[in-house]
């Protein structure tokens, strides 16, 4: 499985616009083959500062990603951006649920 993050700090005066973009690119992302889940996170400290997680089954399912329409919109995003974007994939190998505080026994 891979774990893609897009981490951006997105300019006040463009916030509306990138809340409607993102929405619209999340659905269609959410619905692409080998996509597992794809989820927008804001920072509740700082206002403007977002990050886009995606979940891939495997390289194949995301390096389609990479050639759509939807990371082409994604990459043009930029220009509502306030400071340069951190993007990282990474790589998993396993996965194990974490207990809560409910499951503790």
């Amino acid at each position: 499985m891979l774990v893609a993050a897009y981490a951006c700090r997105v300019r006040p005066e463009k916030q509306a616009e990138f809340l409607s973009s993102i929405r619209d690119l999340l659905d269609r992302t959410r619905w692409m083959s080998g996509c597992l889940d794809c989820r927008l996170l804001a920072d509740v400290h700082d206002p403007g500062a977002f990050t886009v997680i995606s979940e891939w089954t495997g390289h194949g399912s995301f390096d389609r990603f990479l050639d759509s329409p939807e990371c082409g919109v994604l990459r043009g995003m930029t220009i509502l951006m306030a400071a340069d974007v951190r993007f990282s994939v990474d790589d998993v190998v396993t996965r194990a649920a974490v207990p809560t505080h409910g499951d503790r026994g």
